[in-house]
C-alpha cells in the first residue's frame, strides 16, 4: 500500500510537472509588466545586495517596499544561471510544483483514495496554479508556505506537537515573507485559534503568542529590511496591504474584475462551483465543526473571488480543490447506500471532474500582444541616443528596447515632445491589460492623436484585433 502511494505521488508531481513545462512553453510575451519589476530586482539581488532596490520606484532612494524572499532565492539562481525572464519563469516552475506536494500533505489530513487524487488534480492542473507558476511573479512561492503552514496548523490542532507548532510558525512567517497578504492569512488563523478558545476551552492562548512570536522572528529573517527600515515596513504590511485592501473590499472599489485576464474562465468557474457545493457537504458532515478549513473558505477563501486582481485566486483554489474532492467522498457515500446505477453516475462525474481540467492544461494561456517584437523592431531602427515612447510601463519598454523613455510617456508633456522631434518611435499596446490598468483619459486622447498623426511602420493584430502597433514620429530609413 505504501508503495502504491509512493509511486501515485510521483506520477502526480510529474504530471504537475509536465503540464508546467508545457504552459512555460507557451508563447513568450510581456503580459504582466509586475514581471519585468520583479526581474530588475533579482538581479540586483544576484549582483551581491541585500535590500530591494527599484530605480523606477515611487519611493525615496529608489528604495521599493516589496517582499523580496522569492526575489533572494531567484537572486542565488542567477548567479549561476543567466538572468532572464524564461529563467525566472522556470523558478516559479519548481515552487508550483512544490506546492502540489504541500497541496497533497494538507488534503490528505481530511482525504484519501480516489477523492484525495481527484482534490490534488484539480488543484495541480488548475488553470489559475498552472498560470501563476509559470510567471516571473510572487504568488507561487507563497502558496507553498501558506500550504505548509495549513497543514501544520491542523495537525498541531489535532496533536498539540510543538513540531508541528514550529513549523506552522515558521511557515507562516515565510508566506507573509513572499505575499504581503500573509499578513491576512495570519490575522485569520490567529482570529480561528481565539474562536475555538472561547468555543471549547482551548487550546491555550500562550501557544499562540509563542507560535506568532517565532511567525514574526521567521519573518524579520526573511526580510531583513524591515528591521532596518521599520516604518517603511509597517507601511507596507499594515497600511498599504492590510488597511488600505480591506476597505476598498468592503467599499466594493476592488470588485468586478475577477475574470479580467482569467485563464480557461469557464473551467476556473465551474471548479469553483464545485468548491462551493463541497463547503456545503463539509459544513452538513464534517465532526469537527470547528475545523479551519470552514473559517478559511468562508472568511477569505470565498471574499477572495471578488477582488480585482485575478492573481488572488491562488489563495482560493487550494480550498475549493480540497472540498472538491470532499464533495467526491460525500456522494460516493450516498451512493453506496442507494444503487448501482447511483454508483456509476457518481463514478462519470469524477471522471468529467478530472477530465475537466486536462485540455487546460495543455492549452497554455499566454496572452500574446506582440509587446515584445515590437520592441525589438524599435531597437533594430533606433540608435542609442534616440528616445521612444510607449503608453505601456516605461521600465518594460526601457528594457527590451534598451532605449530610454521619457519619464512623461502618454501624459501631459507627450504630445509636446512627440513634435518636438525628441521621440523616434511611439508603441501603442492594445492589450486589455493596458486598456483596463493602465490607460487614463488623457493617454487614451494622446493615443488617439498619434494613431490619426502618424503612420503605423510595425504591427501586429491579436485577439479581437488587440494588438501591438509602431508608429515612426519621423521617417525611417
Amino acid at each position: 500500500m505504501a508503495k502504491r502511494r509512493v509511486m501515485a505521488a510521483v506520477a502526480v508531481l510529474a504530471v504537475s510537472l509536465v503540464a508546467r513545462l508545457v504552459w512555460l512553453g507557451g508563447e513568450l510575451d510581456v503580459s504582466e509588466p509586475d514581471e519585468v519589476m520583479y526581474l530588475y530586482m533579482a538581479e540586483h539581488f544576484a549582483r551581491g545586495s541585500w535590500y530591494p532596490r527599484y530605480d523606477y520606484g515611487p519611493y525615496r532612494d529608489g528604495f521599493f517596499l516589496v517582499p523580496p524572499m522569492p526575489l533572494y532565492v531567484a537572486g542565488a539562481v542567477f548567479r549561476v544561471v543567466e538572468p532572464s525572464l524564461r529563467n525566472f519563469r522556470a523558478i516559479s516552475v519548481a515552487w508550483g510544483v512544490a506546492s502540489v506536494g504541500a497541496f497533497a500533505a494538507f488534503a490528505g489530513l481530511y482525504l484519501g483514495g480516489l477523492p484525495l487524487l481527484v482534490g490534488v488534480l484539480l488543484f495541480a492542473l488548475s488553470p489559475v496554479m498552472l498560470r501563476e507558476s509559470t510567471q516571473a511573479l510572487l504568488n507561487a512561492p507563497a502558496v507553498v508556505f501558506l500550504l505548509l503552514s495549513l497543514w501544520a496548523y491542523v495537525r498541531h490542532a489535532r496533536d498539540g506537537g510543538n513540531k508541528h507548532l514550529v513549523v506552522f510558525a515558521v511557515s507562516l512567517g515565510a508566506t507573509a515573507a513572499c505575499k504581503q497578504y500573509g499578513i491576512l492569512v495570519g490575522g485569520l488563523l490567529a482570529f480561528h485559534w481565539c474562536w475555538v478558545r472561547v468555543a471549547t476551552g482551548g487550546p491555550s492562548l500562550r501557544r499562540l503568542v509563542v507560535a506568532y512570536g517565532l511567525a514574526v522572528a521567521a519573518f524579520c529573517v526573511l526580510v531583513p529590511w524591515v528591521a532596518w527600515r521599520p516604518v517603511d515596513g509597517m507601511h507596507l504590511y499594515l497600511y498599504k496591504s492590510l488597511v488600505l485592501h480591506v476597505v476598498a473590499l468592503v467599499r466594493g472599489a476592488r470588485g468586478g474584475g475577477t475574470l479580467f485576464s482569467l485563464p480557461h474562465p469557464a473551467v476556473v468557474v465551474a471548479h469553483g462551483l464545485v468548491g462551493v457545493l463541497g463547503l456545503v457537504a463539509f459544513v452538513c458532515t464534517w465532526r469537527r465543526k470547528w475545523d479551519v478549513v470552514v473559517f478559511y473558505a468562508v472568511l477569505l477563501g470565498l471574499p477572495i473571488l471578488v477582488v480585482r486582481e485575478v492573481r488572488y485566486l491562488s489563495l482560493a483554489v487550494p480550498i475549493w480543490s480540497l472540498l472538491g474532492g470532499y464533495l467526491v467522498l460525500v456522494v460516493d457515500e450516498l451512493a453506496v447506500r442507494r444503487s448501482q446505477m447511483a454508483r456509476m453516475a457518481n463514478g462519470l462525474s469524477v471522471v468529467l471532474l478530472v477530465a475537466s481540467v486536462v485540455p487546460a492544461s495543455m492549452m497554455p494561456w499566454r496572452t500574446r500582444s506582440g509587446l515584445a517584437d515590437a520592441c525589438g523592431f524599435v531597437a533594430a531602427h533606433t540608435r542609442d541616443d534616440e528616445h521612444v515612447m510607449s503608453n505601456y510601463w516605461r521600465p518594460v519598454v526601457e528594457r527590451y528596447t534598451g532605449r530610454r523613455v521619457p519619464r512623461d510617456w502618454l501624459d501631459a508633456e507627450a504630445r509636446r515632445l512627440i513634435t518636438s522631434g525628441a521621440v523616434r518611435f511611439v508603441i501603442l499596446d492594445g492589450s486589455d491589460y493596458t486598456r483596463q490598468v493602465i490607460h487614463t483619459p488623457e493617454r487614451q486622447r494622446v493615443a488617439d492623436w498619434v494613431r490619426s498623426t502618424f503612420p503605423v511602420v510595425w504591427s501586429y493584430r491579436g485577439r479581437a484585433g488587440r494588438g501591438t502597433a509602431v508608429y515612426a514620429t519621423k521617417r525611417v530609413k
